[in-house]
Order: C-alpha cells, then sequence, then structure tokens
C-alpha cells in the first residue's frame, strides 16, 4: 500500500485535462496517488465505488487491492473496504488514464464544435 512514488505517474494522476473527465477516470487518478475509501469517493463525485472499482477489474483488466478496515461509525465500529493499487499495476494504471483522458478532450472538442456550428449564421449566397 505505498504511495505512487513515480513523478509521471503522480502527475498522470494529478493532471485534469478535461472537465468531463468521467467518474471512473477521477478514481484511478485517485488510485493511483493513495489507497481510497467510499469517503474518499464520495469526495470525488462517485458515490458506487465498489462499482467503479469492478469496472477497472472486469472491464479493463486493472487488479485493485483491497481490504476490510474497521472504522468509528456513529453506532459503534463499521467495516469499509480500502482500495489501493500495487505498484506493478502503476504502470498500466497509467495508460489506461490516458485513455480516459484523451476521450474526454475528444468528447471536449466534439461538443465544443457542435455548439460553434449551431451558433454560426450563415451568409447568404452572393452577398
Amino acid at each position: 500500500m505505498k504511495k505512487a512514488t513515480n513523478p509521471n505517474i503522480e502527475k498522470a494522476a494529478k493532471a485534469n485535462y478535461s472537465s468531463n473527465r468521467s467518474a471512473i477516470a477521477r478514481v484511478l487518478a485517485r488510485l493511483m496517488i493513495a489507497p481510497m475509501d467510499k469517503f474518499d469517493g464520495e469526495q470525488i463525485g462517485d458515490h458506487a465505488l465498489n462499482s467503479t472499482i469492478s469496472a477497472l477489474g472486469n472491464r479493463h483488466g486493472l487488479t485493485i487491492a483491497r481490504k476490510m478496515v474497521k472504522i468509528a461509525a456513529k453506532w459503534g465500529e463499521s467495516e469499509i473496504a480500502l482500495y489501493w493499487l500495487e505498484p506493478e499495476h502503476m504502470p498500466r494504471a497509467a495508460k489506461l488514464l490516458e485513455q480516459f483522458d484523451a476521450k474526454a478532450r475528444w468528447l471536449e472538442i466534439n461538443a465544443r464544435e457542435k455548439a460553434e456550428m449551431a451558433n454560426k449564421v450563415t451568409e447568404p449566397e452572393g452577398a
């Protein structure tokens, strides 16, 4: 459960190339920096962290380590899952995050072009 020490990986994880970064990309970026639990997921806008972690594993082939930890809760102790990426999985995670960000940039550019086309005033021919 070590924090990512490679500066390139941390740079990739912290970079926010687009306002369109998806929840799965935000979770992956956060996992590349430090372990996280469901409360960390809430802070970055992911309300179903267990499902996002499952998608990263099942759809994208990442192995995400986890263990149950006890925390103090309102009515005693509660167990929650703590998730993290092992150092050997960081290069694959960085590559996947680059793909997510490339898609977000493409979506942003595509939306901007569509808006420009919709706002464009066509001039009459021969004017």
